[in-house]
């Protein structure tokens, strides 16, 4: 009995040293480090006049699952917030966190969504893809 009782304290340790910690920075800037990735809140303003740009934009996003509001810019409430968050007019303008991009451009994209990803932390974190 005590035996089964020691192996289950084992297994219990291991797997809760297996589980990853995410780490990750509100926009306040606190630190927050939990199990699981903590979802940022990510606004892309587009406009019903911007078509390709706003397209490819959205895609992009899409094609990392990241998850985010589209905001469409035709009001002048709408039009209002996006000055105030980006500080211009210009769409498509990706807002993450305290970080803005304003057009599209993929690999500005790219390094936005990278920086603003949760970070996995802790003894077994997963390695990061590799490129080609």
């Amino acid at each position: 009995m005590k035996k089964r009782a020691a192996i289950a304290v084992l297994l219990g340790a291991v797997s809760f040293a297996v589980s990853a910690l995410y780490r990750s920075t509100d926009e306040k800037g606190r630190v927050h480090i939990t199990d699981t990735p903590r979802p940022s809140a990510k606004k892309l303003y587009t406009s019903p006049n911007c078509q390709e740009p706003c397209a490819a934009a959205r895609a992009a996003l899409n094609r990392r699952a990241v998850p985010f509001k589209e905001v469409q810019v035709w009001e002048e409430k709408s039009t209002e917030e996006l000055k105030r968050v980006s500080g211009g007019n210009d769409v498509p303008t990706l807002v993450a966190g305290r970080s803005v991009q304003r057009g599209f451009e993929q690999e500005a994209y790219d390094t936005l969504l990278d920086t603003q990803a949760p970070t996995p932390t802790g003894p077994y974190a997963p390695k990061p893809p590799r490129t080609k």
